[in-house]
């Protein structure tokens, strides 16, 4: 009986990652589309080059026979193919790079990432992250959630090992030892300590929600935007959530938490 109930929790983990991965291939399509239009693009104006340079081999001296014009354009052709196949191949590492990561960061136990070292390279990823495209729009949010559970587990194992010591002091002795491993100055150690507090507070949201398997359906919705909702806000999105969770509309959230909390 209790491996039946094991059996049918690792199901249902199983069918929330396969939704994961379906809404991040929806993403990646179509990123992969504006790419491939870009693509199309850089083809035309190839094309656009290889027809002027026929043009002018039409009035290339007599020097020249038809056997070496045609040789010519032969390596002409095939550098513009071997540049769109490299583009083309660039696009297909770049997808399958950011599948990768994830599903590593789905998969992480923040438990095991609390040493000043892993919070100080998360913390790096994150603000390097700013300004990240918007197919890895999921990859980010992941990634500060991690960060802000990490960083409150090792507050808890700051004033376990310290019983006298105040959760502020724990946490300004934790901001102190990032600053000093990543050798950051005072701006930038300012800069950390509002970065942390911002990511604690969409870290808090995401908790009352449901946890970290609702970040999938918050697609459209910056961290920022997150971390600023206001109370009556936070009540339409854990309704909207709640409401859409298996249905798939995960841009309808955008909608619900814009709706007066009396509709």
């Amino acid at each position: 009986m209790e491996h039946d109930q094991e059996l049918m929790e690792r199901k249902k983990v199983l069918e929330r990652k396969i939704k994961t991965l379906k809404r991040e291939l929806k993403n990646t399509e179509e990123e992969l589309l504006q790419v491939e239009k870009e693509l199309r693009s850089d083809d035309n104006i190839m094309d656009y080059r290889k027809n002027i340079r026929d043009n002018a081999d039409g009035y290339e001296s007599d020097g020249n026979t038809s056997e070496e014009r045609c040789e010519t354009r032969k390596r002409r052709d095939e550098a513009d193919d071997r540049e769109t196949n490299k583009k083309r191949r660039t696009v297909n590492k770049m997808i399958k790079r950011l599948t990768n990561e994830i599903e590593e960061e789905e998969s992480k136990d923040n438990a095991q990432q609390t040493d000043t070292k892993s919070l100080a390279e998360q913390a790096t990823e994150i603000i390097n992250g700013y300004g990240i495209q918007k197919g890895q729009e999921m990859l980010l949010k992941l990634r500060w959630y991690n960060y802000a559970e990490s960083f409150q587990m090792r507050i808890m194992e700051e004033m376990k090992r310290d019983l006298s010591i105040s959760e502020q002091t724990a946490r300004t002795k934790i901001y102190r030892e990032i600053q000093e491993i990543r050798k950051l100055s005072e701006e930038d150690y300012t800069r950390l300590r509002k970065m942390t507090s911002k990511a604690e507070r969409f870290y808090r949201v995401i908790e009352k929600a449901g946890g970290k398997d609702k970040i999938k359906h918050l697609s459209g919705i910056s961290v920022d935007a997150i971390a600023k909702l206001r109370k009556g806000e936070l009540e339409n999105l854990y309704r909207g959530l709640n409401a859409k969770e298996d249905t798939g509309e995960e841009g309808r959230i955008c909608e619900v938490i814009n709706e007066q909390s009396d509709t």
